[in-house]
């Protein structure tokens, strides 16, 4: 484990505040994984409705305060205060979680640990794969298809899909084999 001396913090500020930040998100903070929909988009958060202090993180992070107001009255019957939010997401969130976990209480360190391990490197890659209409084993005898003077119309129709995708699949598949060079 690191302490925080041993940590040179590239894009975040300067240890001391490194560890100041640590110290209002275990208090305020969230550390969350991403959604099905979306598992990289991981994300650290906080909420507050301390201006000064939300305005300096959102300054360390390089980020926009946004702030938000309930409506109506509370029990006293006086106003709700304004909160203010600010958030990193994504490859930000995660090293941003990695260099603040050691300052962290087992509970925090936890919520780190499941956001972090939520992160699969593959995701774009299998994204994609479920996004293209012909399978990437078929790229080659699509291209084939167009070399030996079939149509594109003429392509697409066997396949059930329409012109373009087979474009769009050739150039894929050109993309492909420069990769392979």
């Amino acid at each position: 484990k690191k302490t925080a001396h041993e940590y040179e913090i590239e894009i975040f500020g300067e240890s001391s505040d490194l560890s100041w930040v640590s110290g209002v998100l275990e208090a305020e903070g969230s550390f969350k994984k991403g959604c099905p929909s979306a598992p990289n988009e991981t994300c650290v958060s906080i909420q507050m409705s301390d201006r000064d202090v939300m305005e300096k993180i959102s300054e360390m992070w390089g980020m926009s305060l946004s702030a938000y107001s309930r409506t109506g009255k509370t029990k006293s019957g006086g106003s709700f205060k304004e909160i203010y939010c600010c958030s990193l997401r994504g490859s930000k969130a995660r090293k941003y979680m990695e260099q603040i976990k050691c300052f962290m209480g087992m509970r925090r360190q936890k919520q780190i640990d499941d956001a972090l391990n939520s992160y699969d490197p593959d995701v774009i890659k299998k994204t994609n794969e479920m996004k293209c209409a012909i399978p990437e084993a078929e790229l080659k005898f699509v291209n084939e298809k167009i070399i030996s003077g079939l149509s594109y119309r003429k392509i697409a129709k066997e396949y059930g899909v329409t012109s373009n995708v087979i474009r769009r699949c050739v150039k894929r598949y050109k993309i492909f084999i420069d990769t392979q060079k």
